[in-house]
């Protein structure tokens, strides 16, 4: 499957993720009392989009938010005359800025630096970084093994890996699903899937954690290649005042 997402290529609207009996159907979840909660972030912004509710309730609940930045996202403009290194710098700040924004300054963080676009080619290493920042006890939240972007696919399949060989508790989030698949298609296995609500609060924080990420969602010049990769259009999904989430049962159903 080819991922294509841009202004011209906004994907399913909200409005049919929204419709009655799609997603409000889903039963409620809190996280697990745990002793940390590790967000695996195949790219800066990932870790909010994909899992900021969860980041807030679990350390609010007392546990130690960890985050794995596993690229540092220089390959979000391929065509943009921004150097990949001056990229990668200004996301590294963004996701920064980001967590600042949702209150959580004590993240524990490993930085591995993979090359954007290319986490396949390191599988395993982000399989081992992940079991050395977790085990039994602590929460794991990662991507979705089909969420259709080849490095979040990597690594909810290291993800898996790891929970397997540590006894971690895996719980997988979406990011590029809600874009590519649709209700009607029945692409999403949404039979197990679960609802973290979120209070208002977090709902805010969360939009303005997103903001921080302004080349994403502002883009990174004038340039005819430096535009947003994150559309309004796009980021209602991650404006949700809950977020959709997939309990890992331990196998590869």
């Amino acid at each position: 499957m080819t991922l294509v997402a841009d202004a011209a290529h906004l994907g399913t609207p909200e409005r049919l993720w929204r419709a009655p009996g799609v997603l409000d159907t889903l039963p409620a979840w809190r996280p697990p009392a745990c002793r940390a909660l590790l967000v695996v972030a195949p790219h800066p912004d990932d870790e909010v989009l994909g899992a900021a509710g969860a980041l807030l309730q679990c350390a609010r609940a007392g546990a130690e938010a960890r985050l794995l930045a596993v690229t540092d996202g220089e390959g979000s403009h391929p065509r943009s005359q921004v150097t990949p290194s001056a990229l990668a710098a200004r996301r590294r700040a963004e996701s920064a800025e980001g967590l600042r924004r949702l209150g959580l300054t004590a993240v524990v963080q490993r930085r591995l630096a993979l090359t954007d676009g290319g986490v396949a080619a390191a599988e395993g290493a982000v399989s081992e970084a992940i079991a050395a920042m977790a085990g039994a006890g602590d929460l794991v939240l990662a991507p979705w093994v089909a969420d259709g972007h080849r490095d979040h696919d990597a690594c909810g399949r290291a993800a898996r890996a790891a929970a397997a060989r540590t006894g971690a508790t895996l719980v997988e989030y979406l990011v590029w699903a809600w874009h590519w698949a649709s209700p009607a298609g029945g692409e999403l296995p949404l039979g197990g899937a679960v609802r973290l609500p979120l209070p208002r609060r977090d709902v805010a924080a969360k939009r303005w954690a997103t903001a921080a990420h302004r080349s994403q969602v502002r883009g990174i010049g004038s340039g005819p290649h430096d535009g947003p990769v994150l559309p309004d259009a796009m980021l209602r999904r991650a404006w949700r005042p809950f977020e959709v989430l997939l309990p890992w049962a331990g196998d590869d159903a």
